[in-house]
């Protein structure tokens, strides 16, 4: 979880154009928010998805989303523009820097939904 927590809080100060500094208090609130999305499973999940560039490589974090399945795993305070009501969305999705405008194959997931 710790290497989500990292991401997810790196990526929210770069796009909300905070200092470094305040990486370490996102970390926190950030590990907050997963714990309690926890509880809401299976009307939500946070897929992780993981990269190596050949097989003697270790496997790194790549990137993560939240899906929302339905009203009861919806946002208490959902991200703009507004999700669909009582319907499947993502948000909260990230890529590791060094990974971002890579071309990867993207696995079907409609047979979650």
């Amino acid at each position: 979880m710790d290497m989500t927590v990292s991401l997810l809080s790196e990526t929210f100060a770069e796009s909300m154009l905070l200092p470094k500094g305040y990486v370490r208090f996102l970390e926190y609130l950030v590990k907050q928010y997963l714990i309690e999305r926890r509880t809401l499973m299976p009307h939500t999940a946070t897929l992780v998805g993981f990269y190596k560039e050949d097989e003697e490589e270790d496997l790194q974090l790549a990137g993560t989303v939240e899906v929302c399945f339905n009203k009861k795993g919806a946002n208490a305070s959902p991200p703009t523009p507004t999700p669909p009501k009582n319907s499947p969305y993502i948000s909260n999705m990230t890529v590791k820097e060094s990974l971002r405008r890579y071309n990867f194959e993207i696995l079907n997931c409609y047979s979650f939904f």
